[in-house]
């Protein structure tokens, strides 16, 4: 089993639905929920010819108030991003501009996609887990597996194209990061 998770600052269902669906061969995708508002969504890969079949599942988290700042934790979401700007945020060694806009991107998350794969992550699954994070400007964390490997580390913040944004070793392949905001979560306050 491989995992991992991709985080956006949209809350975009239907756009995940659809990429995956374009990407899934017919009748290989089983949407739990209407695909505006879905559960989860599995896809099954091809049979292997022992008859074993790979699926992987997405399961989703939304903010309960969705902002492009954190406060304080009222809901699982919030807290895990809390915990994630905290962890990333220790690190040291690494660009203080490229951190900040780091901090900045995690604060704007209102969306996590949770991914699990039952036998490890194929060629299909990675486009489809990437093709997500691309599409959603988000970004992906994961321990190190068949598709995400930080250098030093056994874990890190990837992007859409499986580079590491950021590891606990100060590691980055990126020397720059766009940090977009709806314009209408910089209108809630609480």
């Amino acid at each position: 089993m491989e995992n991992c998770s991709i985080y956006s600052h949209h809350i975009w269902y239907q756009e995940i639905a659809n990429v995956i669906t374009n990407l899934s061969p017919e009748g290989s995708v089983a949407i739990n929920g209407k695909s505006d508002s879905w559960e989860s969504i599995t896809v099954s890969g091809e049979k292997s010819p022992n008859k074993s079949q790979n699926k992987m599942t997405l399961t989703c988290k939304v903010r309960e108030y969705p902002s492009f700042k954190l406060a304080e934790s009222v809901d699982p979401l919030t807290t895990t991003l809390n915990g994630m700007r905290n962890y990333f945020g220790a690190i040291t060694g690494v660009d203080q501009q490229l951190l900040k806009k780091i901090i900045a991107k995690i604060s704007s998350i209102n969306m996590e996609i949770s991914v699990v794969v039952d036998k490890g992550f194929n060629a299909d699954f990675e486009e489809i887990v990437l093709t997500i994070a691309e599409i959603l400007d988000g970004f992906i964390f994961s321990n190190n597996n068949s598709i995400f490997d930080a250098p030093d580390s056994n874990n890190g913040i990837f992007d859409g194209n499986a580079d590491v944004i950021l590891c606990n070793s100060g590691y980055s392949d990126v020397q720059d990061l766009k940090v977009l905001i709806e314009p209408q979560y910089k209108l809630i306050e609480r």
